[in-house]
């Protein structure tokens, strides 16, 4: 992985499944096993979109050190309030993503979402998008 020490990652949640991004529940919980694999020796810290289902998530636990956190502000007050040193963030593209990255010190690693996992109404855009962010961020495919 892009980070290479024992520490924690900060998993920023996303609306793909309910915006439509992507076709399902499933699907979202694919790409978050095939992400949080090359995390195996971190804590995992997945703070949820305000849209997501928190109960979704809890399979994960089973294979992941992975703690779920929800809050009412928006993520960039709470991330920039943490005092964190090392922040590391991890999510698929977002404007989240792309604020912190701007406002807090911090690492930001995207997580590529693989073609076969797009709604057609979504494919152009989102590769444009993911192709966007790489300029900025470092970038990991997932298959």
């Amino acid at each position: 992985t892009e980070f290479d020490n024992n520490e924690v990652i900060f998993f920023i949640g996303s609306n793909l499944i309910n915006a439509g991004v992507i076709s399902s529940v499933s699907v979202y919980l694919t790409m978050l096993r095939k992400t949080f694999a090359n995390f195996r020796d971190f804590k995992i810290v997945y703070l949820l979109h305000r849209h997501e289902n928190p109960e979704i998530l809890k399979i994960l636990k089973v294979d992941f050190d992975i703690e779920i956190v929800s809050f009412v502000e928006p993520i960039e007050i709470v991330f920039s309030s943490l005092r964190l040193t090392n922040k590391k963030l991890v999510s698929f593209y977002s404007t989240a993503l792309f604020t912190l990255n701007k406002l807090v010190d911090c690492d930001v690693l995207m997580i590529k979402i693989p073609e076969k996992y797009l709604v057609d109404k979504y494919l152009d855009t989102t590769l444009r998008v993911q192709d966007y962010y790489s300029v900025f961020f470092k970038s990991l495919a997932i298959e």
